[in-house]
């Protein structure tokens, strides 16, 4: 049985080493030394949604830079093909004012 002394037994926020917290004011972890604020237990964690919004940010642009890949290819099979075909008609006019049979 725990003595009256030896105050409330608590668990590390940070490490999860559990211990008496001896009375004292400020709590301390005496395994890693973080001070122990039991109204932290109860507080939202910001940073879980700040994570999930950078990610989502990340994926954005992913996906922004995969579709601006996917354009850049499109746009150069289409030029490379308008190219091919100034060729060809340059080719045809050629061979049509030599009077040869293209």
């Amino acid at each position: 049985m725990a003595k009256p002394e030896w105050g409330v037994k608590r668990a590390c926020l940070a490490c999860g080493t559990r211990f008496y917290d001896l009375l004292k004011q400020p709590i301390v972890c005496p395994n890693c030394e973080t001070v122990f604020d039991p109204e932290t237990i109860f507080k939202p964690r910001r940073a879980r949604a700040e994570e999930a919004a950078a990610a989502e940010e990340a994926v954005a642009m992913l996906v922004d830079a995969e579709i601006l890949w996917w354009a850049e290819r499109v746009f150069t099979k289409l030029k490379l093909a308008a190219e091919i075909k100034a060729a060809e008609e340059a080719r045809t006019r050629a061979a049509e004012k030599l009077g040869m049979d293209v």
